[in-house]
């Protein structure tokens, strides 16, 4: 299906504005939410899952779900992790890309490109907010808190103790876009 592109230079504006508030395609004919594909990719759209290598969290009996979708060379992604009884935070964890990223993306430089937010959670009595940086060749994902310690907000790595003692029914999620290669 082809897309007609809105904009003030043609007449597809006030085709827009004008003919039942309706976005259409080049036959004129009416796009509805049932005209979307639901292959991954697509507007509308499903998101596929992905199975990431994790460094430095044992993963144990948690449990996490991940999944993205690319549209063109867009991915976006999101991935939640809850810890269970077996499950262990080391220091600044690392996880897999779904999908290779740019050339762009590649660097040895841990304090590059931020890409992401991370929201985790003290098993629902405490709230932290966290960030998430391409790192590293091949490219991961580290994850890691804001440290509002210091005069001005700075980029820490989690660990066992930080932001908090983890432990069972703590989780954390985040989400990350990107240019695939």
């Amino acid at each position: 299906m082809a897309f007609v592109p809105l904009n003030t230079n043609n007449s597809t504006l006030s085709n827009y504005n004008n003919v039942n508030n309706a976005l259409r395609d080049l036959n004129n004919k009416k796009i509805k939410n049932d005209d979307l594909s639901i292959t991954a990719g697509q507007p509308g759209g499903v998101w596929k899952s992905w199975t990431p290598t994790w460094a430095n969290l044992t993963v144990g009996n948690g449990t996490g779900d991940y999944k993205y979708t690319q549209i063109g060379k867009t991915i976006i992604a999101r991935f939640s992790f809850t810890f269970g009884s077996t499950s262990a935070m080391g220091s600044n964890p690392t996880l897999t890309l779904p999908v290779t990223p740019n050339a762009s993306y590649i660097n040895t430089n841990q304090r590059t490109y931020l890409s992401g937010d991370l929201h985790i959670e003290d098993n629902l009595t405490a709230g932290y907010n966290g960030w998430v940086r391409f790192q590293g060749s091949p490219v991961v994902l580290a994850i890691g808190v804001y440290n509002a310690t210091v005069t001005y907000t700075g980029l820490t790595g989690m660990s066992a103790t930080v932001p908090m003692s983890w432990s069972t029914s703590d989780f954390f999620y985040g989400q990350v876009t990107y240019e695939a290669a």
